[in-house]
């Protein structure tokens, strides 16, 4: 009675050991490809990949410039700019009902902000994709410039 019972584990413990590898890899795989594709990938712990520099930058600039322009719309309007990153994006929900949220092309995250006094940055965190170097893309209200 307990081979009955000790041999099916076993054996469904050495399926899963042998065709697990072949089928993380798969999964993986198609993760990659929906991901390059532009696609959002659902599978947590999916691996991240960066857009080519120049693509990349291309839509840094782009997203940059839509967050900036609700922060200067604020300011406008005379209603305080947002105080933090979460307040930044809150208020892109609220401008863009049902439209994903702006994420950084270089590392899937939300793109960085920072606000002292009137005045704030944003950024990319760039093709090193690390925050606060020499290649990040950013905007600051001090000067209006992006670059």
């Amino acid at each position: 009675m307990v081979s009955a019972i000790v041999l099916p584990m076993v054996v469904i413990g050495w399926l899963s050991a042998s065709k697990l590898p072949a089928l993380l890899e798969q999964a993986g795989a198609e993760a990659m490809a929906t991901q390059a594709a532009g696609e959002p990938v659902d599978a947590p712990g999916a691996p991240f990949i960066a857009p080519p520099a120049e693509e990349g930058v291309a839509r840094a600039r782009a997203e940059i410039a839509q967050l900036s322009a609700l922060v200067e719309a604020e300011r406008v309007a005379g209603r305080p700019i947002p105080w933090g990153l979460d307040d930044l994006y809150e208020l892109w929900a609220s401008a863009h009902p049902g439209t994903a949220e702006p994420t950084d092309p270089f590392d899937g995250s939300r793109y960085g902000y920072d606000r002292s006094d009137g005045d704030y940055r944003i950024w990319s965190s760039g093709p090193d994709q690390k925050a606060r170097t020499n290649d990040d893309v950013r905007h600051d209200s001090r000067s209006g410039a992006t670059r």
